[in-house]
């Protein structure tokens, strides 16, 4: 396996732990089938139809062993097209005797399934692990009272992960409804408050199922299972989920807690280390997350106060070019100002004789200068207004409009189309020019 990453390495260990597949490479294979998910090769190798494979008896002095017992290979199907590797020489070796056992197999199982006994056997069909470990818990309530342990809802191989994740004792319960023994032992030992008790002080996963469904069947034979109401207590050793010990038969609950007690005593101060290697860890990961939030909140920090520094700069910028846009736009309003000054100047009419039909007018400036001149008095007044539009009419604003008063009585000439006359301002006046404010 040296040419494997070691993530892919632990899958490989834990695919043969659980599954009993004794070749690398035919594990590696499934494992490649299902792009190295191990929850769902597992469920997978489970929910496949049994294959006979002869489970080595032990005495009664080995079932405390620690290690889940090797088993015949199960050919894999994958839910879609997945591209193979290229079948080693054992496997090209080995695909007829498992083609030739399956053969074998269905034939014995057809001639079998005409008879009384076998059919009340059969293994029912495929069904999701998880609803049928829902369908388990369910029925047992039903039928054995709310005392029930707290039975793990999913399949086996979940069961596992998250024992082995959450650094928990595992047991695996397997009942067979046909065995005599079935209702005395789920009465007497699973709903009994000892039994409840010791398994809901010590924390110990529970997942169960009936040997008559198909991932059952295959836990049981993976596990070793002779005999039934069958238990198997599952820990943790040397990073992997292994077997410690099997309950075979009716098991009070004095005894397996005995056994339970004398297991866990040897493996206690392994599951400590684990836990305090794993507070360690989630303590390191959480100084890390605390860090990575410093960080990211420092990075957010820089990049609002740079987000906020580049809008200021944009709206100072925009803000100065909207400035110089508005000094152009004045700028060319004078220009033109200035040209509309020399036109009127250039067009004035020439200023009459003295007459009798003159009116003379004198115009006081706002900066306190006089300006005298003749005008016909049968003209409009809007020559007055030119006249002096065409004069420097400091401190007015070039661009600021001005209106035309009498002083006394006081009058605005603000319709610029009655002549002299009309206006009052013949023979002669005094006028004054003053700016027209933005609030007028």
């Amino acid at each position: 396996m040296d040419h494997l990453e070691p993530d892919q390495q632990e899958s490989v260990l834990q695919f043969q732990n659980i599954s009993g597949i004794a070749e690398i490479s035919l594990a590696v294979e499934i494992l490649e089938n299902h792009d190295w998910d191990l929850p769902q090769a597992v469920e997978s190798f489970l929910t496949e139809q049994p294959i006979p494979s002869k489970i080595p008896s032990e005495p009664s002095s080995s079932r405390a062993q620690s290690r889940i017992p090797v088993r015949a290979p199960n050919p894999v199907r994958t839910a879609g097209p997945v591209s193979r590797p290229t079948p080693s020489i054992f496997s090209l070796l080995t695909t007829p005797f498992i083609w030739g056992y399956k053969f074998l197999w269905n034939i014995l199982t057809l001639t079998l399934s005409f008879l009384p006994f076998w059919r009340n056997r059969r293994i029912r069909g495929n069904s999701d692990p998880t609803e049928c470990a829902i369908k388990f818990r369910k029925e047992f309530i039903k039928n054995y009272g709310q005392k029930a342990p707290q039975f793990f809802e999913g399949s086996y191989s979940n069961a596992l992960d998250a024992a082995k994740r959450e650094l928990r004792y595992m047991l695996a319960v397997i009942n067979s409804e046909e065995h005599d023994d079935n209702d005395l032992f789920c009465r007497d030992t699973l709903t009994s408050d000892l039994f409840t008790s010791f398994i809901r002080d010590k924390d110990i996963l529970v997942w169960a199922g009936s040997v008559q469904e198909s991932e059952p069947f295959k836990v049981a034979e993976l596990l070793g299972a002779t005999k039934y109401p069958f238990m198997a207590l599952i820990a943790l050793h040397e990073s992997r989920m292994k077997v410690v010990h099997r309950f075979e038969g009716i098991t009070e609950p004095d005894t397996f807690i005995q056994i339970t007690t004398r297991f866990m005593s040897q493996l206690d101060l392994s599951y400590a280390q684990a836990r305090a290697e794993k507070r360690e860890r989630e303590a390191a990961r959480s100084i890390r997350e605390q860090q990575d939030l410093a960080y990211q909140q420092s990075l957010k920090a820089d990049r609002e106060k740079a987000e906020k520094l580049k809008r200021e700069q944009e709206l100072a910028a925009q803000k100065e070019r909207e400035e110089k846009l508005k000094e152009i736009e004045i700028e060319l309003k004078r220009q033109k100002k200035r040209e509309y000054k020399l036109e009127l100047a250039q067009n004035l009419p020439s200023e009459p004789e003295q007459k009798d039909n003159v009116a003379n007018l004198s115009v006081r400036l706002p900066n306190g200068s006089r300006l005298t001149r003749r005008f016909d008095a049968d003209s409009k007044i809007k020559q007055l207004h030119d006249f002096i539009e065409s004069n420097d009419l400091d401190p007015i604003d070039l661009l600021s409009e001005f209106v035309i008063v009498n002083t006394y009585p006081r009058k605005e000439y603000t319709d610029l189309n009655i002549t002299f006359k009309e206006a009052g301002l013949y023979p002669s006046a005094a006028v004054i020019v003053e700016e027209i404010s933005e609030d007028d």
